[in-house]
């Protein structure tokens, strides 16, 4: 678990985004790579961002770019 603050929303986005470079976890899968690419994106800064928003704009990106493997259905 991770858990930042900062004095107003930007400084605690910048203070995650270091923690999270730094985060080290070992043996299991994580979903850091998908925290990084979230805080990285301007629509979060911007605070645009709605219920819908992973599904329909952050996951289709990072599929496209191939950071993030396919969903397994079946």
């Amino acid at each position: 678990k991770l858990v930042v603050w900062g004095a107003d929303r930007n400084q605690a986005i910048d203070r995650m985004v270091a923690a999270l470079d730094d985060f080290e976890v070992e043996g299991v899968s994580t979903t850091l790579e998908l925290q990084q690419a979230l805080l990285s994106h301007p629509d979060v800064r911007a605070d645009t961002i709605t219920t819908q928003w992973l599904e329909s704009t952050l996951l289709p990106a990072m599929f496209a770019a191939d950071l993030v493997p396919e969903p397994v259905h079946g």
